[in-house]
């Protein structure tokens, strides 16, 4: 029984230490990796080290299935509590693109892939191809025409 206890203060211990680390590290949980492998490799770059411990941590209290994918930006002095909490939440690292009032979906698309932090998955020479992925309302004819303005902020993957 006491070594079970020593067990639980030495999980949470660690689970509160920040980590050390040179410089902010940016790092992605690509969709369809588990959890296990991203943890892996943060302990392969010297971020984490015993990622066996978060990840049974992340089983205990339920959250190992709803890490998020995404790009992140993990900070010098995060803890690894830190690091799951950011990958529950989804706190992703977003990138600022300014749209024009009267650019076209084509030059919009354009300018996204010049882009060079962002990964396209609309081929700028197709951009009714954008009705097909966000599968818009089939009365649509064009991506083109009136719309209304608003703020956006695109995460790596758009």
């Amino acid at each position: 029984m006491l070594s079970l206890f020593l067990a639980c203060q030495a999980l949470l211990y660690w689970l509160d230490k920040p980590r050390r680390f040179d410089a902010p590290e940016l790092v992605e949980l690509s969709a369809g990796t588990n959890l296990t492998v991203f943890l892996d490799d943060l302990a392969a770059r010297g971020i984490l080290p015993h990622p066996d411990w978060l990840r049974y941590y992340a089983r205990l209290v339920g959250v190992a299935d709803s890490v998020r994918a995404g790009e992140y930006l993990l900070e010098p002095g995060i803890t690894p509590r830190g690091i799951l909490d950011k990958l529950v939440k989804g706190e992703v690292v977003l990138y600022s693109v300014t749209v024009i009032e009267g650019t076209t979906v084509r030059q919009m698309l354009n300018q996204l892939h010049a882009q060079r932090n962002l990964k396209a998955l609309v081929d700028p020479g197709e951009p009714d191809a954008l009705l097909r992925m966000l599968d818009a309302d089939s009365t649509l004819k064009s991506v083109e025409g009136p719309a209304t303005c608003r703020t956006q902020t695109p995460m790596r993957h758009w």
